[in-house]
């Protein structure tokens, strides 16, 4: 394709450019007048604490939604079970359970909604885990939900950011981070003697300079919230798609049993894809990955190719970047062949973007731009990661040159249009496929290493729930199948619970509510095991004869779940980049999912916990998580970039890993960034 179009296609290209820009400025002055499918979700939001009541929320059967899918779907990393996976509410650093995650602690009926008031002896065990016959817990309101509650977790955000009083010593920490993880790259270089530190410390000048001018600079923030509002509008834009196909005759809406994670994350990746080969078709994306990609290579030094590659992944996924180089991909270096490899896991595509938009919005107003800045800065991140692990020691064709030479596909716009339907529902597909497959997968890793744990608070809780039963109680329906799908924690917890009610020992009502994270729980069961057992009612009652045993004090242990060794794991890697301490090990665990799993089931988790976390944790996080680096991405880049070169495969695959923990750090990097202005 001509980089250089005919002056009357230009002409076009241009006119459909200031057209769509006349919209997206229109579409942000009227934003809130225009009925979105992705505000949708916004709208269900509680503010941390908040009761739903019969007049906010529908009384019909409940539906996740964006924002709840995490406590309402399979078990995730973030809702299964706790014996089987932590939640939001089993990290060290947990507060008590809000409005967004107390679904997981309340075994909820059609009697006892909402689901945190306060537990009385009539609904003990009022903890009760939710187990596959009680899922899901919290119902979505209705399409047209009252717009008072429309701000509530807008609120929460702007909140946390007015009563952030993270120290400078945090700033000097990201930093060291900074300098820590250029280091380690450093380290993991296969030629150490080569490596060019003008083009290290011009690629890490970019990026401080991009984000001080964004984040900082009056205009650069404008510039922030007008690509943060645009970004929104387009996103918008979906709903009118989505309304079509499924909103109802009776109300012209989208009923509450439809608005769910698929309906909500998912279209906008059809829609951004269909717009981004549009976009390619026009030339329009060919003009500006051109002149990116030269603005990199002349201060940077790096190759035509790799700049072009890198520039381009800012806006599409990490096979279809290298398509802009692909009659050089065969003919790269190792140090490009690496670089192109990076970049593609150091940033994020624009689909997939804005299913992440859509996904953390209603939490996060400001979450498209952080997301845009990100992106752009992993693109030199990434190059100097790249040159730092393996840096250039052979000479390149594409050196001090930039061409773009896309094949012509598409017959017109609208085949353009349709071709990236086809393929944006393809990857659509693809994402819903891996969101059900890992969460389901991480569900079962929890479960198989919580077992021991689980068989021990099971044994206690039998224990318990005896002598309940020879008291005259009932046990919990939800508890019977203590050792494969109920929470044994709150199953013995209940089970004290109803024993002390029915004993009539007096327990506070600090001791009532099982919440916080898991060795809080554990504490509180500890202390009211002791409450119980040196009550005069139990010591001076119990006998063989009427028990059948005495009541005897158990142990309870805490369970070994993946997101726990993710915590440790990853813990000195979120302290690096400037993450508050007390932070560090929830932000571990979604940098390990992120890593093990992918950046989708990451933000989910980071959409569940967003009000457990501190501004500054929130938005290191939304850096560090942004990119493609995780286990399988290996493959994919082994599919894709491979078949582009098929006698490269053996290299791509040499590759793999080390282009992961490169893409990881270059993420780092951005994150440490971000740490460091906010």
């Amino acid at each position: 394709m001509k980089l250089h179009p005919p002056p009357i296609k230009k002409c076009i290209c241009w006119f459909i450019m200031g057209l769509s820009l006349m919209l997206i400025v229109l579409g942000a002055i009227v934003k809130d007048d225009v009925p979105a499918l992705a505000q949708q979700p916004e709208v269900a939001q509680n503010a941390p604490g908040d009761t739903p009541n019969a007049q906010d929320t529908p009384q019909a059967a409940p539906a996740p939604t964006a924002n709840n899918a995490p406590q309402d779907a399979a078990p995730t990393a973030a809702n299964a079970p706790q014996d089987a996976a932590p939640t939001a509410a089993n990290t060290p650093q947990d507060a008590a359970p809000t409005a967004a995650n107390a679904p997981q602690d309340a075994a909820p009926t059609a009697a006892n909604a909402p689901q945190d008031a306060a537990p009385t002896a009539d609904n003990a065990p009022q903890d009760a885990a939710p187990t596959a016959d009680n899922a899901p817990q919290a119902a979505a309101p209705a399409a047209d939900a009252p717009a008072p509650q429309k701000t509530s977790k807008t609120s929460l955000i702007e909140q946390k950011k007015a009563e952030d009083t993270t120290g400078f010593g945090y700033r000097i920490l990201s930093i060291v981070g900074l300098f820590a993880f250029i280091g380690i790259a450093y380290l993991l270089s296969n030629n150490r003697k080569k490596v060019l530190w003008k083009l290290v410390a011009v690629g890490t000048g970019m990026q401080f300079l991009f984000a001080v001018f964004i984040l900082w600079t009056p205009v650069g923030k404008a510039i922030f919230a007008w690509l943060n509002d645009a970004f929104t509008v387009l996103l918008g834009f979906t709903s009118a798609g989505t309304t079509f196909l499924f909103a109802s005759y009776a109300s012209g809406a989208i009923d509450s049993p439809l608005v769910n994670t698929a309906m909500s994350i998912l279209p906008p990746i059809i829609f951004f894809s269909s717009l981004m080969t549009v976009l390619y078709y026009l030339g329009v994306m060919q003009w500006i990955v051109k002149y990116m990609a030269v603005f990199m290579m002349k201060f940077m030094g790096t190759s035509g190719s790799e700049s072009l590659s890198s520039v381009a992944n800012i806006f599409v996924g990490m096979t279809e970047a290298p398509l802009v180089v692909k009659p050089y991909v065969g003919k790269m270096t190792q140090s490009e062949l690496f670089a192109i490899m990076t970049g593609g896991m150091a940033t994020v595509a624009g689909g997939t973007m804005a299913a992440y938009v859509a996904m953390l919005s209603p939490y996060f107003p400001d979450i498209a731009g952080h997301l845009i800045a990100a992106s752009v800065m992993s693109a030199p991140a990434s190059l100097v990661i790249a040159k730092l692990m393996i840096p250039e020691t052979e000479e390149s064709e594409t050196r001090g040159k930039v061409s773009i030479d896309l094949p012509k596909t598409d017959a017109n716009v609208i085949d353009a249009a349709a071709r990236g339907a086809g393929e944006g529902l393809h990857l659509a597909l693809n994402v819903a496929a891996m969101l059900l497959a890992f969460i389901a997968i991480i569900a079962l890793i929890n479960f198989v290493l919580g077992l021991p744990s689980r068989l021990v608070n099971a044994n206690t809780y039998d224990h318990v729930s005896s002598y309940v039963v020879s008291e005259g109680g009932e046990l919990d329906p939800n508890c019977d199948s203590i050792r494969s799908t109920s929470d044994t924690l709150a199953c013995t917890h209940g089970a004290l619970i109803q024993l002390a009610d029915i004993k009539h020992i007096q327990i506070g009502d600090d001791m009532r509510k099982l919440k916080g994270d898991q060795s809080e729980k554990i504490d509180q069961i500890d202390k009211l095991y002791d409450t119980v057992m040196a009550a005069p009612e139990i010591t001076a009652s119990v006998s063989a004869a009427k028990a059948g045993e005495s009541l005897e004090k158990k142990s309870i242990w805490p369970l070994l779940t993946l997101e726990t060794i993710f915590g440790w794991l990853f813990f000195p890697f979120a302290f690096l980049m400037g993450v508050p301490f007390h932070d560090c090990f929830l932000v571990g665990q979604l940098l390990g999912e992120k890593m093990a799993v992918n950046e989708f089931v990451a933000y989910l988790h980071l959409a569940d916990v967003v009000d457990k976390l501190s501004y500054r944790a929130i938005v290191i996080s939304t850096y560090a998580l942004c990119g493609f680096a995780n286990f399988g991405s290996i493959a994919i880049q082994i599919g894709g970039i491979g078949g582009m070169a098929p006698h490269r495969r053996s290299d791509i695959a040499k590759f793999g890993i080390k282009a992961m923990i490169a893409g990881t750090l270059a993420a780092f990097m951005t994150a440490t960034l971000a740490g460091l202005l906010i």
